[in-house]
């Protein structure tokens, strides 16, 4: 199949890439220097064109959800107008957008989550999320599109939550984490494994837009991940102890980063993708690969 790939310098990107080539796809990887989905040049479009993909898989995003909240254009401008323009570039090439979402489409009730359109309101998600969800709102006005949501994703490489918290337990830092709600902890390297194989069952190719989560097999607090990471990291003789953790509630976080609004409930559903391709494999093995090959 011919894939083409934009944000392919990105962490998920690059995974995508190593996973597409290994199962034999031709594979057109992106750069934002390739194409930059907020101004689509001409000759930018032309490559595309030339190259004639089957499908896009679109990993171009602003993702630092943080900063965001103080650069509320540079994110619409990636991660809904740069949407707004793949689409419609590749409604002229009869080709199918693969959206990578998040969890942080999700409205502030209980989970899990079904694999059905986000009802979150203006005002109850983070700017991040809010781009998010805008993106997903025009895959699905569109049709023909496939959205896969996600939640944390984490790898070797990059500045993750399995990172930072390695980071801050080695500088003997005081750790205090969300105790009572959820996160669904996925690393790169499976998430391309699913994305792949749901381009390859076809999923992409049907109208009206599926939805579709994709993510590590566990919903964990940011407490009991941080406590497996830790566990983990002593095993493989990055750490010597387990470091005190105190717990904090949501709403106690709520309070203190009013704006920076995070998933309420990150548990997904994930009927979709499971009776696509399969159980999801074990997160410790992930979470050791990832730990035993960081620089810190």
């Amino acid at each position: 199949m011919k894939i083409a790939l934009t944000g392919s310098a990105g962490r998920l990107g690059q995974a995508l890439c190593q996973e597409a080539q290994a199962r034999g796809h031709q594979l057109l990887p992106l750069t934002r220097q390739d194409l930059d989905i907020t101004a689509m040049s001409t000759s930018a479009c032309a490559c595309v064109r030339a190259f004639a993909p089957q499908v896009m898989i679109n990993c171009a995003a602003f993702t630092a959800v943080a900063a965001a909240q103080s650069q509320r254009r540079a994110c619409f401008a990636v991660n809904t107008r740069g949407v707004q323009n793949l689409i419609a570039l590749c409604q002229d090439l009869a080709c199918p957008v693969v959206q990578i979402s998040s969890d942080y489409v999700l409205p502030p009730v209980a989970g899990p989550h079904l694999e059905v359109p986000s009802q979150a309101r203006r005002g109850q998600l983070c700017t991040y999320g809010a781009t998010k969800l805008y993106a997903e709102k025009l895959c699905l006005q569109a049709g023909g599109c496939l959205i896969v949501r996600t939640g944390t994703l984490f790898g070797p490489q990059g500045d993750s939550l399995v990172a930072r918290l390695l980071r801050q337990a080695l500088n003997g830092k005081r750790l205090t984490l969300i105790a009572d709600n959820y996160i669904m902890p996925t690393p790169y390297a499976l998430l391309a494994q699913m994305v792949v194989r749901l381009v390859e069952q076809g999923l992409a190719f049907k109208a009206p837009t599926a939805i579709v989560h994709a993510t590590g097999p566990q919903a964990l607090s940011v407490y009991a991940f941080a406590r497996q990471i830790f566990t983990c990291a002593c095993e493989l003789g990055r750490l010597k102890a387990l470091p005190a953790m105190e717990r904090l509630s949501y709403l106690t976080y709520a309070k203190q980063y009013p704006q920076v609004k995070r998933p309420y409930d990150g548990r997904l559903y994930q009927d979709e993708l499971v009776k696509r391709i399969g159980p999801v494999p074990p997160l410790e093995p992930y979470v050791k690969a990832a730990i035993a090959a960081m620089e810190l």
